[in-house]
């Protein structure tokens, strides 16, 4: 591959540029998940991270649907990262036998997929799971949420960063990833299910764009300023939002908040979506805001909404819940390695003791700044992306600094960056009983 290094072909500076100003917005060299699958997308995407000298691991998922094709692909990545010297992780799943009802295999790979790549994140330390989603792909994305019926945030497709997933060929066309391998010489694997046109997408990438192409020259560039404006708009929309929310509490919406605020369906639907909210609901509660005589709709199970002369209020069943124990830990050598072991967020140490932070459950709008993370996320994201099924959303609780309101932890999936513990003593926050001794053993 080393003649391959010092090639300065205009094809390869237009990618590398791209990918190494990506990768320079994390900061520092954080090391890198890289999904590939062997096809052209995941092949350029690996060679130029590497090129550039990013710290890389690669991940390949063999789902074995394709037979001998499936067993190309996994071989054909293992040759690539092994000529390349890229550590390289293969998982092999069996479809069928993890479905779960009402899911297309299509929706159980990715769900597959993606919690093995969140389990080797955490091995490996990686800062962010990296896929060769490219431009071509994200026109394909906004047409498809277009003809679905969506707001802001479907239409303007796919982050380059969302804080879990880097996608550094997003501006990058499938021409541009197609002659950066021909510059290299490199070949890759085609996956025979993308030439068909029996799912959405490639009916979209075969049928619908090149017709688009034919009658409007550059009909895909135009998507792509598109795709620019909308992600534009929508942090002013976000922003917006957020100011208006910051009125709410979890079982209130102030109607002066509501009847004030610019687009109203649009903060309804903000504020009821993490109770499985829907935007005919939203619609519904905008016109009753109107004149509130007491409508009641129902939410997610027990959770009904009521529009009320002072707004919406978010009637919860009550839900008994695990208290939460403080102990003061002198900290040595054994409570550190205690502090730092692995795994999801059931407890939080913090710097102070507990009643001197502010216990209450997730609002609307909440955003945490996970610990390993640049930027921050919202609540109701992570709550989305872990599955937590809406019956237990309403329980889970959050810490929040008393003064500013900065979330410290969200309950059993995630800790902020900040408020960490440095000095001697510390607070550990949990549901269970522990010992106040510790030692070398994990109690």
């Amino acid at each position: 591959m080393s003649e391959f290094k010092h090639k300065t072909t205009p094809a390869i500076i237009h990618l590398l540029r791209i990918v190494r100003q990506c990768v320079a917005n994390l900061h520092g060299q954080p090391r890198l998940l890289v999904t590939v699958s062997g096809g052209a997308d995941s092949v350029a995407l690996l060679r130029s991270l590497h090129a550039i000298g990013a710290d890389i691991v690669a991940a390949h998922c063999n789902f074995h649907l394709r037979g001998a094709e499936s067993n190309r692909d996994e071989e054909f990545t293992r040759n690539l990262c092994e000529s390349l010297g890229v550590p390289l992780e293969v998982i092999h799943f069996n479809v069928a036998q993890a479905q779960l009802d009402g899911e297309s295999d299509e929706m159980t790979c990715r769900r597959l997929r993606y919690e093995w790549f969140d389990i080797l994140v955490k091995r490996y330390d990686c800062a962010r799971i990296v896929t060769g989603h490219n431009a071509d792909d994200n026109a394909e994305t906004l047409l498809l949420n277009l003809l679905r019926g969506s707001g802001l945030r479907g239409l303007r497709g796919m982050l380059a960063d969302t804080g879990r997933i880097l996608r550094p060929l997003l501006t990058c066309s499938r021409a541009d990833i197609i002659a950066y391998l021909t510059a290299l010489g490199q070949h890759y694997v085609t996956d025979s299910t993308n030439l068909t046109t029996d799912y959405r997408r490639n009916f979209i990438r075969h049928e619908v764009l090149p017709l688009l192409e034919s009658r409007w020259t550059g009909a895909r560039a135009a998507l792509q300023r598109t795709l620019t404006a909308l992600r534009g708009q929508e942090l002013i929309v976000e922003e917006a939002i957020k100011q208006a929310l910051a009125t709410a509490t979890d079982t209130l919406l102030p109607l002066e908040t509501i009847t004030g605020f610019a687009d109203p369906v649009t903060l309804i639907l903000e504020y009821i979506l993490p109770l499985q909210g829907t935007p005919e609901l939203a619609v519904s509660m905008t016109q009753a805001a109107v004149a509130p005589n007491g409508q009641r709709w129902h939410l997610s199970e027990g959770i009904t909404a009521v529009m009320l002369n002072d707004g919406l209020h978010i009637d919860r069943p009550d839900s008994e819940l695990q208290p939460l124990h403080c102990y003061r830990i002198e900290m040595n050598d054994a409570t550190k390695r205690l502090m730092r072991r692995p795994g999801p967020p059931i407890e939080v140490w913090l710097p102070h003791p507990l009643e001197t932070y502010t216990v209450r459950h997730p609002l609307p709008g909440d955003r945490i700044a996970p610990l390993g993370m640049k930027g921050t996320q919202l609540l109701s994201d992570i709550m989305k992306d872990a599955r937590i099924p809406d019956s237990r959303r309403r329980s889970l609780r959050v810490i929040a600094d008393s003064e500013s309101g900065e979330i410290i932890w969200l309950e059993g999936l995630k800790r902020s960056r900040h408020h960490l513990v440095t000095g001697k003593v510390a607070y550990r926050i949990t549901t269970a009983t522990c010992s106040k001794t510790f030692n070398n053993e994990v109690v």
